[in-house]
């Protein structure tokens, strides 16, 4: 099984995004079972549908719907409250609650892989790198990467790198743009 994150979709659903193509080959190019949540599922739709207008956004949410190979978890009450226990032990870097909650669920699944973008914000933090797998223990802590293509290298990792990004929809990472 593979994490698919908020960012991903994001590159995956918008054309001109620096990402797009690696996006849309990362996720298409796996025989791996695709997973998110349902938090990572809507927050992708308010953010194309703000940024991107209702048509992009509703293109997401049909594909997702039809997919095959993915897998939407649905957080649960449970989960929610190990994502705020995580989220009060952690002060040194921001994350939103979608990111504490996918970890949680990644932990309860015991995923250690995840699609992601965030690392190109221009944050100060480890990439994961366009086009790479990044390899997870979803506590957050560092990790390494991987091509899409190559064997895991080892089990216990131990960071995935997110980039800090202000979801107030008004500024966002600078490599996503209005689709065409």
């Amino acid at each position: 099984m593979i994490f698919v994150d908020t960012s991903c979709w994001i590159a995956a659903s918008t054309r001109k995004d620096a990402h797009h193509h690696e996006a849309l080959r990362l996720v298409r190019g796996t025989d791996a079972l695709l997973v998110t949540t349902n938090h990572v599922r809507g927050e992708t739709w308010t953010f194309l549908s703000r940024r991107h207008g209702h048509s992009p956004a509703l293109a997401f949410l049909d594909s997702t719907s039809r997919a095959l190979r993915l897998r939407i978890e649905f957080v649960s009450r449970e989960l929610e409250d190990e994502a705020w226990r995580w989220l009060r032990d952690r002060d040194e870097r921001e994350y939103s609650f979608v990111d504490a909650t996918s970890f949680a669920v990644m932990r309860s699944l015991r995923i250690r892989e995840a699609l992601a973008f965030d690392s190109d914000c221009g944050q100060q933090h480890r990439a994961t790198g366009g086009g790479t797998l990044a390899r997870v223990d979803p506590t957050g802590q560092a990790a390494g990467r991987r091509e899409a293509h190559e064997r895991p290298r080892q089990r216990n990792v131990t960071e995935y790198p997110r980039c800090d990004r202000d979801w107030s929809y008004s500024r966002m990472c600078p490599t996503t743009s209005r689709p065409e």
